[in-house]
């Protein structure tokens, strides 16, 4: 295991254009060559230091019940709790781990996106980091794709929602514009529990959104998508930190991303985004 520096002007540009002082520190496991991962799993964080342990617990024994080589990326997006210093131990002790750590919080899709810049595997899943995507649920997303080469993506489809009320009226909004947009069948919906295939990954990870919005990049350039049915669980611990402004702002992201992403905030003439973008980055007083 190394720790290998990372170029910071490349990742200011690419993760946040919020704040000048961006940083990213990541600690990599250099033992295992790069073509001999399969697996990536891309979990962003943030206020899980209370259960990260139990859920790379259980992500570990269902990849080693594949039988393929895995790394599994934590991205501390500036989580207030002392998850910095339990991930450290963890990678020290976890061979499979790779860790990046975000100075600054930047919300869910661009630490994802960082993520996925960083991951390795042929295929790479992503989930979140409070137990409501099951891990059994990453061997009926990764086997679904695997088996069909005509897929880029595959999705979950909860079959079971515990998310708040606010957060599903969020979610619900995005949907209906995605599915305006792209034709989406209506018992698809595109939730954070994937599994993408390198190819595509490799094109997400080139993206330089201001405000990428990943769900939007995948129906763009994905040939091929399917669901699956997976059960949505109860929170482990904790409540959710999706505010109303975070629910705004995520459909914003979708919505501008529709639009033509982020050529739309290329200048400051285009006054009315520019400044609806700047006020939901916390920009302006």
């Amino acid at each position: 295991m190394g720790r290998r520096p990372i170029d910071l002007a490349t990742e200011i540009s690419n993760l946040s254009k919020k704040s000048p002082r961006g940083h990213v520190k990541t600690w990599v496991n250099t033992v295992m060559p790069n073509s001999a991962i399969e697996i990536s799993i891309v979990i962003p964080c943030f206020q899980s230091a209370g259960n990260i342990c139990g859920l790379l617990e259980k992500v570990d024994y269902v990849l080693k019940s594949i039988g393929k080589a895995y790394e599994i990326i934590l991205v501390n997006d500036c989580s207030p709790d002392n998850f910095s210093a339990l991930a450290e131990s963890i990678v020290r002790n976890n061979k499979n781990v790779v860790y990046i750590e975000l100075e600054f919080n930047v919300g869910q899709f661009k630490a994802t996106l960082c993520g996925l810049r960083h991951s390795r595997g042929n295929f790479v899943i992503t989930m979140d980091d409070d137990f409501q995507h099951p891990p059994d649920g990453i061997l009926s997303l990764y086997e679904s794709i695997s088996l069909n080469s005509e897929l880029d993506a595959v999705v979950a489809k909860f079959v079971l929602n515990n998310h708040p009320v606010s957060r599903n009226l969020g979610s619900y909004f995005m949907w209906l514009l995605e599915r305006l947009a792209f034709g989406l069948p209506k018992d698809m919906r595109m939730t954070s529990f994937r599994c993408l295939r390198k190819s595509l990954v490799s094109i997400i990870a080139g993206c330089n959104h201001r405000r990428p919005a990943i769900g939007v990049l995948i129906m763009k350039n994905a040939k091929g998508i399917a669901c699956v049915p997976i059960d949505h669980m109860s929170r482990s611990t904790g409540k959710s930190g999706y505010t109303l402004k975070k629910l705004i702002s995520s459909s914003f992201d979708v919505l501008v991303n529709i639009w033509g992403g982020s050529n739309l905030f290329c200048v400051k003439s285009n006054k009315p985004l520019y400044v609806v973008s700047r006020i939901l980055d916390g920009n302006i007083s």
